[in-house]
């Protein structure tokens, strides 16, 4: 990976992964193992695409970072990241958020199949809950 092309929407690299799922792969549920896709309906390849993809997901919502290369850029938000991975692309989204009454994050996984198919699931945590969270994923106080 490293060869990107620009999005011509957005000028932006794209994922230079060359898999892709096909269309016909849909995402059932975002929090069903594998995103409810029956996994035996699948070759090989799209299988480990799908694998990787959710454990890569549960990974975020653990509060870890996955295990693929970061994009070359990110959203100015105050902390997401982006991931190019083998066949999809995956977002550790930590933006900043909140009312005048309840300053925080919104905190999760963003995943997008590269075939029409996302699926997100994000929370919002004040300052407080991301400090313990942070704290709890990383085993190590937040300086």
């Amino acid at each position: 990976m490293g060869d990107y092309v620009e999005n011509p929407a957005t000028g932006l690299p794209m994922n230079p992964s060359k898999r892709r799922l096909p269309s016909s792969i849909k995402i059932v549920s975002d929090d069903a193992e594998y995103f409810g896709i029956e996994l035996s309906t699948l070759t090989e390849e799209q299988r480990r695409i799908v694998e990787s993809a959710w454990t890569n997901y549960e990974v975020i919502l653990a509060g870890g970072h996955p295990d693929c290369p970061q994009a070359p850029f990110a959203p100015a938000d105050g902390g997401t990241l982006i991931y190019f991975c083998d066949g999809y692309d995956v977002a550790r989204v930590h933006s900043m958020s909140g009312t005048e009454g309840a300053f925080g994050y919104d905190y999760g996984p963003t995943l997008d199949f590269l075939n029409g198919q996302r699926v997100e699931r994000l929370r919002f945590m004040t300052d407080d809950e991301m400090t313990k969270f942070d704290q709890a994923s990383t085993g190590e106080p937040k300086k």
